[in-house]
């Protein structure tokens, strides 16, 4: 299942669902409130369709973000808490991107990791899901 939503400035939030358990969002381009509310309302989507344990956020496509993406940001980190998935899983090649990251994450209270790279990102939510299989719904 894969959604992508384009906004003007050109940024773009795609949805996928790389496995079982885990949706992924991949920011790309000039990402602004907009871009995060739209990946806001197909995650809330995916998430009445099938369980939400891992959110993998990929934001090493971000060109540039504005200051209206903290609160959408907030929203979005915040569903899985609400479905009470086990954590946030992010891929920010930007110190500045982590450190955004990380903030909203602390805000939201829900845990997070951050890797370099998608592969490590996916890597790590397999042996998770793996390693606690009872846990999955």
């Amino acid at each position: 299942m894969d959604f992508e939503d384009r906004t003007d400035p050109p940024g773009v939030a795609r949805l996928t669902t790389p496995c079982d358990g885990c949706v992924e969002v991949v920011f790309e381009g000039a990402v602004d409130g907009r871009v995060v509310k739209s990946a806001v309302t197909r995650l809330r989507t995916i998430a009445r369709q099938r369980s939400v344990l891992y959110l993998l956020v990929d934001g090493t496509k971000i060109g540039t973000y504005d200051g209206t993406v903290r609160d959408e940001g907030k929203e979005l980190l915040s569903i899985v808490r609400e479905q009470g998935g086990r954590e946030v899983v992010m891929v920010l090649s930007s110190a500045v991107h982590r450190l955004l990251g990380a903030t909203v994450a602390m805000m939201v209270r829900v845990p997070i990791k951050i890797f370099a790279t998608r592969h490590e990102a996916l890597d790590y939510i397999q042996r998770e899901l793996t390693s606690f299989p009872a846990a999955r719904r």
